[in-house]
């Protein structure tokens, strides 16, 4: 995918999903997006391993393995596009699981890219400032700003990714794509809390 067809997606995204193969949708390309945010994860989770920052993260995603940073982005794809499918089908009775899920890759780039960015800042910038209470403040604030343009970039890459895989208003996809992410939300929650209370329940080593 060239820099034009990027910029397609970002900011015309019903140009760029409009102009995707709806029968034979390639899968290829968004499963080279998740890894490369895979493979970013992984990198930083090694070169900073020891960074307590990093500890803390990985710890709130229960990813404490260094290596499980590489899977979670596909885990994530595969979660948010199953359950996507699964209401938009509820919805409009079409569509297909195979283009719905490569819409939902295509529609993490700005997870991807802004992410990244976001790593980055936590272990240097960040740092950086962390005798000077003002300056970490402003940098965590932007960070959290970043942190929701991001979100919300993506939810709205995925209204047209979804409209056009299901055939749907404007209107439909959006509250399908509002009723997937509460509905994913509530399954991460609940697997987060299961996990906890499998951990608490184990006997000390």
């Amino acid at each position: 995918m060239n820099a034009g067809r990027i910029g397609d997606l970002l900011f015309n995204p019903d140009s760029f999903f409009s102009g995707l193969d709806q029968k034979k949708p390639d899968l290829l390309v968004p499963f080279c997006i998740i890894l490369v945010g895979g493979l970013a994860n992984l990198a930083t989770s090694l070169v900073y391993e020891t960074n307590v920052y990093w500890y803390i993260l990985r710890t709130l995603l229960f990813t404490t393995v260094p290596e499980m940073m590489l899977i979670l982005p596909f885990l994530i794809w595969v979660l948010v596009g199953t359950v996507l499918f699964v209401v938009g089908s509820w919805i409009s009775k079409t569509g297909s699981f195979r283009v719905t899920l490569a819409n939902t890759g295509y529609a993490m780039v700005p997870l991807i890219i802004l992410g990244g960015i976001i790593d980055i800042s936590i272990f240097t910038v960040l740092p950086a400032t962390r005798f000077d209470f003002q300056a970490g403040a402003s940098v965590a604030l932007i960070l959290f700003l970043i942190v929701i343009v991001s979100f919300f970039w993506t939810g709205y890459l995925l209204v047209f990714g979804v409209r056009n895989a299901h055939s749907l208003s404007q209107s439909q996809a959006f509250n399908v794509v509002i009723i997937a992410l509460i509905l994913v939300i509530l399954i991460v929650s609940t697997l987060d809390l299961a996990i906890v209370g499998i951990g608490a329940g184990a006997p000390p080593g």
